[in-house]
């Protein structure tokens, strides 16, 4: 018996290139189960299940099994509404049901026998426990995003240090569950900190829609992003799952928004001058920082239900006043950085969305550094130009309600 071993060879290897693919949908959907039952609390099989969300371009449905099980994979963060039809029953209404990235949540349905409409707001669910999986999950919202003291909500590193089991910063990566950080005394020497971390802070991964742009050996991010931009920050400091590779701490993946089928505008101004920056140690000297940063975010329909867009700047204008300086009466380091970044989301067909973005993060930064800034003037400081453009294509298709596929190249 002859075997062809090229066409093996080749089934194979798609296989091998698939598989990572439709893993990493993981990193950037959610997913959405529950059961449907009647007022007595048996299964009801064969109910239409349809959901719908300002993030979906299109309804999903489904018809649940003999358990009355339904299961919606892979879909994009937003609030859902779900519809459920069976002959000789109400229709119920599900409103408000919350999805983010990477997690799952259980939304049960109980029909009555009956022709009306039942409608349930849905304020919160239960918190998700997620027995499939041991990671531990912090997922940063919109909300929390826009609500939480980030300073000047200029980076998304600033997010890290919001999170439970960050000990410290090193450049742009954190120092993940640290189990103390402690200050020691040793005879003869002077105070000295000493940090006793589970993962170090080169080993995290940085991604945006599940495209890494930091650095494996550093763990420092290549890229920044208009903050303005994010619709959430999936981050998982320990026990990740497969589709989380080439990393062992922390793992955090920024979900940028898509716009959607109203149009919307929004402008942001952050003003801080430095003489409203104080401390509350005693003895201590305030934050010589300042800045003044406007934002603009506009979003909507090209063709509804078919081709979204959304478009972004934000302008950084931060200074900084060394202090002590000897020589120059004042040297100030000077950042201003030009962030657009805008996006195109086209629903090619039921089951296939493709994406494409631009953006931009090229700085500026006068003054930045010196052999001394104390004793130096401003004759050897060096200007630092970091930064650039940056494009990124995702193709998804849905194959079936079990099997996902995406596809993300960038440049």
């Amino acid at each position: 018996m002859k075997y062809d071993y090229k066409n093996l060879i080749i089934v194979f290897t798609l296989v091998l290139l698939l598989v990572p693919l439709a893993l990493q949908a993981q990193v950037t959907e959610g997913t959405l189960r529950g059961y449907v039952v009647d007022d007595t609390g048996e299964p009801l099989p064969g109910v239409t299940i349809e959901i719908t969300s300002p993030s979906l371009m299109s309804a999903r449905s489904q018809i649940t099994d003999a358990n009355g099980y339904f299961r919606f994979m892979f879909l994009p963060g937003g609030t859902y509404i779900i519809c459920a039809k069976l002959d000789a029953f109400d229709v119920c209404w599900l409103k408000g049901i919350p999805i983010t990235a990477a997690q799952t949540y259980t939304a049960n349905v109980v029909m009555k026998q009956g022709v009306e409409e039942v409608t349930v707001e849905v304020t919160a669910l239960a918190p998700v426990i997620d027995t499939e999986s041991a990671a531990k999950t912090y997922n940063v919202t919109l909300s929390m995003m826009e609500t939480i003291p980030l300073a000047a909500r200029m980076n998304f590193s600033d997010v890290w240090m919001s999170l439970p089991g960050v000990a410290d910063m090193y450049g742009d990566s954190p120092v993940i569950n640290a189990g103390n950080i402690t200050r020691d005394v040793e005879p003869g020497r002077s105070y000295f900190w000493s940090q006793h971390n589970q993962d170090d802070s080169y080993e995290n991964k940085i991604m945006i829609d599940g495209m890494e742009v930091n650095d494996s050996m550093s763990g420092n991010s290549h890229a920044q992003i208009n903050y303005e931009a994010i619709q959430e920050i999936d981050v998982k400091t320990a026990g990740a799952g497969a589709e989380y590779g080439n990393a062992r701490s922390a793992f955090m993946n920024i979900i940028t928004k898509s716009g959607g089928n109203d149009f919307q505008a929004s402008f942001l101004f952050q003003y801080q001058p430095e003489s409203l920056v104080g401390t509350n140690i005693e003895g201590g000297s305030p934050s010589a920082t300042s800045y003044a940063i406007p934002a603009i975010t506009l979003s909507g329909p090209i063709f509804k239900d078919k081709l979204w867009f959304l478009v972004s700047y934000k302008y950084d204008n931060e200074n900084y006043t060394f202090p002590d300086t000897q020589i120059e009466p004042t040297i100030v380091r000077e950042t201003r950085s030009h962030m657009p970044f805008a996006k195109l989301t086209w629903q090619a067909g039921n089951a296939h969305t493709m994406s494409f973005v631009y953006q931009d993060d090229y700085s500026v930064i006068n003054n930045n550094n010196f052999p001394s800034y104390r004793y130096s003037t401003l004759d050897s400081a060096q200007v630092a130009k970091r930064g650039g453009p940056m494009t990124r294509l995702t193709w998804r298709w849905l194959a079936s309600d079990s099997t996902y596929i995406n596809f993300v190249a960038g440049y």
